[in-house]
């Protein structure tokens, strides 16, 4: 009868342990959009689709990086700049303009495939339901989280309680937004969803 050698098991059971270290590693998180929060729209006519080598509201970043440091948040990004950039690309834009916490992801553009379709990331829904998509399928064990953005886009049908819903031309430099924020992360997430991994 074939035995497995000592060594051969134990590996396997350090990558068994690891994988279910990293499955149920526990998070808090923020669902961070960029224009409108981190960028306050301006009575110019900014508007995001021209923003995207105006520096960050350094406030705004300042009351993002109290928010993390103090709750340790993670950090994952909603917004539509998704559309045109990739992960790293987003990363090193926060990062270039002084956010501090960690960034882990981004949230599926559950959108037609079609990238010139602008309309299909920002419809009523799909924002509310790209989040809920991301927290049915991650592997972090998700203590709390908030989720801050200056448009309603379906997240305050689905979560009206974490919902951090900002005005777009003071994005998030007021202090009671900030007080708000650390009030919903400190509080307790009753898990709604079973996990697919």
């Amino acid at each position: 009868m074939f035995q497995t050698k000592p060594h051969r098991t134990i590996k396997r059971r350090t990558k068994r342990i690891m994988a279910e270290k990293e499955i149920y590693q526990k998070a808090r998180i923020i669902f961070l959009d960029i224009d409108g929060v981190l960028c306050p729209y301006r009575k110019d006519g900014y508007v995001y689709a021209n923003a995207l080598n105006i520096p960050f509201d350094k406030n705004a970043v300042a009351n993002l990086n109290e928010l993390t440091e103090i709750t340790d948040a993670k950090i994952v990004i909603t917004s539509a700049r998704r559309v045109f950039w990739d992960f790293e690309e987003l990363k090193n834009l926060l990062k270039k303009n002084g956010v501090r916490g960690e960034i882990i992801d981004k949230t599926p553009m559950l959108g037609n495939g079609d990238l010139t379709d602008v309309k299909q990331f920002t419809s009523p829904y799909n924002r509310g339901k790209e989040i809920e998509q991301w927290i049915r399928t991650t592997s972090y064990d998700i203590i709390n989280f908030l989720i801050i953005d200056d448009q309603l886009n379906g997240i305050d049908k689905i979560f009206p309680k974490k919902f951090l819903h900002l005005n777009a031309f003071e994005g998030l430099r007021n202090l009671g937004d900030v007080m708000t924020g650390l009030s919903i992360l400190s509080g307790k997430y009753e898990h709604k969803y079973k996990k697919v991994f």
